[in-house]
């Protein structure tokens, strides 16, 4: 065996003990959970069927009818015929003391809501439950506050449509050297359509028609978008200040005050306050819907 075959043996060795002593070193790799390749995972619950028929319900159930009453009076007084109605209907009732007025009332078998219904259209005055509790008081303005879905934009639009047209003439160089004035013979038309969407201040300006306190304001002065809402609700707050700080009581300035404006409109939040009575609540409603 010569040397250079014993080299090659000595190098061999050496190679496979440093290959023996790098893979002892290797961190062992981690088993994967079972199941989670080889499919020995625990089946799933069964699925059930589908329901192919839809259980019937049961049939409504009939309300129960509401009891009617008569009532016929003539020029009587109304806290004494809402007592008497209170006493028949077996109700709780409360009357503001500023209520008064009389009534002239011929109503045959019908609900206790149509005959207060028919009594407030005589007599101011507004109709509240709270519990088993009716409560009557002066249909003096109140605050109520609309849901209006409505986007709070503004958009202008402007279409312009332009025909021109010439007539061609034979001779005008003609007509030229003689002396004469050649005529203009061009022909130019235009159409501009606008179009001014302003639903928030349409809104407010006609809901303020509604109740009699515009002051021959068109939509476009009444504003667009959020910027006019929240100009004219600074300037209602800083006219109740001024009010107040300028003479008289604070109370009857700040009464002066609210009731020049009476529509506050929030577009950001899509709603409309108004501070009107219950008849014109009725009307605003009426419109909104």
């Amino acid at each position: 065996m010569n040397a250079s075959l014993l080299q090659r043996i000595r190098q061999t060795a050496v190679c496979l003990l440093l290959t023996l002593g790098l893979g002892a070193c290797a961190p062992t790799p981690e088993r994967p959970d079972r199941g989670h390749v080889d499919g020995g995972a625990a089946a799933p619950a069964d699925i059930p069927e589908p329901v192919r028929q839809v259980p019937v319900l049961e049939p409504p159930r009939p309300r129960a009818p509401e009891a009617l009453y008569t009532v016929v009076v003539t020029d009587a007084e109304v806290r004494e015929l809402l007592f008497a109605l209170a006493r028949d209907a077996k109700v709780n009732v409360d009357v503001h003391p500023a209520v008064s007025g009389r009534v002239t009332l011929n109503a045959v078998d019908q609900t206790l809501p149509q005959i207060l219904d028919r009594i407030a259209r005589q007599v101011d005055v507004r109709f509240t439950r709270h519990g088993d509790t009716l409560v009557v008081e002066p249909d003096t303005p109140y605050l109520h506050t609309y849901r209006i879905d409505y986007v709070n934009m503004a958009r202008d639009n402007q279409s312009t449509v332009s025909v021109a047209t010439q007539i061609a003439t034979t001779g005008a160089s003609a007509v030229g050297d003689s002396g004469g004035e050649a005529g203009n013979n061009n022909s130019t038309t235009t159409v501009v359509s606008t179009s001014n969407q302003r639903f928030w201040g349409t809104l407010v300006a006609n809901v303020e028609a509604i109740l009699g306190a515009g002051q021959g304001a068109t939509p476009d002065d009444a504003g667009s978008g959020s910027a006019a809402a929240s100009a004219a609700a600074g300037d209602a707050t800083a006219g109740d200040a001024a009010a107040a700080t300028a003479g008289g009581t604070a109370e009857g300035s700040g009464e002066e005050a609210a009731g020049a404006r009476q529509v506050f409109a929030s577009p950001e939040a899509g709603l409309l306050t108004v501070r009107a009575t219950s008849r014109q609540h009725r009307e605003i409603q009426a419109y909104l819907d």
